[in-house]
């Protein structure tokens, strides 16, 4: 199979499989490399989303067991989720160095 480089104007050379695969993405594992870190960072913005719902909740509640035990029950499980997410990234890297994965 020929490979060709793609040439364009001010632009050094370009691998035809660059340009194919630009994320270089060779294996699933690769992916999951990719996306992981994504994954983490909306696993955080989610966190703080709700956090701040139970909180307000819980401001809101005007003295309401029903309302103040449901603000509470959002932020024990918004906080139990991150440390579901955090704690499986450790493990996740305990598991990359133990079977060396280069994660």
């Amino acid at each position: 199979m020929m490979i060709y480089n793609l040439v364009l104007p001010g632009i050094e050379d370009i691998p035809f499989e660059d340009i194919l695969n630009p994320t270089k993405i060779k294996d699933i594992g690769g992916l999951v490399s990719l996306l992981l870190p994504i994954l983490f960072i909306l696993a955080g913005i989610a966190l703080l989303f709700y956090l701040i719902a139970g909180g307000l909740k819980f401001i809101t509640s005007t003295g309401d067991p029903k309302a103040i035990q449901s603000a509470k029950n959002t932020i024990v499980y918004a906080l139990v989720g991150f440390f579901v997410v955090f704690s499986s990234f450790f493990v996740l890297k305990i598991v990359s160095t133990i079977f060396n994965l280069g994660f």
